[in-house]
């Protein structure tokens, strides 16, 4: 078999995916997996000449749908008070959408992981995604008041996959630019976000070799370097943003008795 025709069909898949998004969520999963599949199969045959950029983008794009039609439903299911139903049509459809949503989230790990230095050019994509997805999260302020049991669904969903897709990005230069920039422009709802992914960031450190460290740790160190401040001076500085958040009470929880918080 020619490299020329595996990569065409692998670029064909992707263009079906791109068609059949919204007709049928179990062909649309599957197509992706047969890609992802065929893309590994043939991975050294066809890495250099893959369109990384489309595929990420498409792999991201279809996440964040997933998840923002997860978050909906279960919006929806709040108000209309039917979280407890596990058998509503709702519910139903939530469950798909997450069981999407947690595939996208693992696929695209997947994918950075063993493409890793093709897909450098897509850290600003990357980060962006972390942000909003982290956004619909307490603490913070955009998060929905969702019941325990959707939000722990969510959280399986979206929320426990961004620790392995942030794992993977951490030894990538180009990403630590991205977050590290010294005039990182935020929207008023990603600012909180930020200053969590730091911190994640400075807990998941402690793991990884010392030149990820310093990376880290040390910021730009020469004058050629893209700048970049070093981690615990972007935590301080993205908290000091965090002017809505630190505006808000802290509730901490009061006198216990017998296990429980009597008051806050």
């Amino acid at each position: 078999v020619e490299v020329s025709d595996i990569v065409t069909v692998i670029h064909g898949l992707l263009d079906i995916c791109s068609i059949i998004s919204n007709l049928d969520l179990a062909l649309h999963a599957n197509t992706w997996k047969f890609l992802i599949k065929q893309s590994l199969k043939y991975q050294s045959l066809v890495e250099e000449h893959l369109h990384h950029g489309d595929i990420i983008n498409g792999l991201c794009d279809n996440l964040l749908a997933s998840f923002d039609n997860s978050v909906e439903l279960a919006e929806q299911m709040q108000r209309a008070e039917l979280q407890e139903s596990t058998q509503s049509p709702e519910y139903k459809l939530f469950q798909k959408h997450a069981k999407m949503c947690r595939f996208f989230a693992n696929t695209v790990v997947h994918y950075i992981k063993e493409f890793k230095y093709f897909v450098t050019k897509h850290c600003r994509n990357f980060h962006q995604l972390y942000l909003q997805i982290i956004s619909k999260f307490p603490p913070s302020i955009s998060a929905p008041a969702l019941p325990s049991a959707l939000a722990g669904e969510l959280n399986a969903a979206a929320l426990v996959p961004m620790d392995a897709f942030l794992l993977q990005l951490l030894s990538l230069r180009s990403f630590a630019e991205v977050v590290l920039q010294q005039n990182l422009r935020l929207t008023p709802e990603h600012e909180l976000p930020q200053c969590v992914l730091l911190v994640n960031i400075l807990g998941q450190l402690a793991g990884q070799p010392e030149e990820v460290q310093q990376l880290w740790y040390s910021g730009s160190q020469f004058s050629e370097d893209t700048p970049r401040l070093p981690l615990y001076q972007a935590i301080f500085s993205s908290f000091h943003r965090c002017y809505t958040e630190r505006g808000v009470p802290v509730l901490l929880p009061g006198v216990m008795l017998k296990g429980q918080a009597q008051v806050q």
